[in-house]
């Protein structure tokens, strides 16, 4: 199939679904590497911008920035209830 050969519809929505084909990869490659068990058919629900967010949220760099941040806010509060 020739991409210059499709309407400008048809491109439209090629690149449409090509990258929410990409956002759900990521997304499981994301779930499996922090060992969470998930069912590819959520991801079928989700429109594109869920996935986005999906995928920011549970990017693995983000998710150890979120865990060193509530990891030190634990201590801040350990610290705070000695005093």
């Amino acid at each position: 199939m020739n991409k210059n050969d499709l309407t400008p519809f048809e491109q439209e929505l090629l690149k449409n679904l090509n990258k929410k084909a990409m956002l759900m990869v990521k997304a499981e490659e994301y779930l499996r590497e922090a060992k969470i068990p998930f069912t590819t058919a959520m991801f079928d629900e989700m429109s594109e911008d869920e996935l986005e967010a999906f995928t920011i949220t549970w990017n693995p760099e983000n998710q150890e920035r979120m865990r060193k941040k509530y990891i030190r806010m634990a201590d801040e509060d350990e610290t705070n209830e000695d005093n």
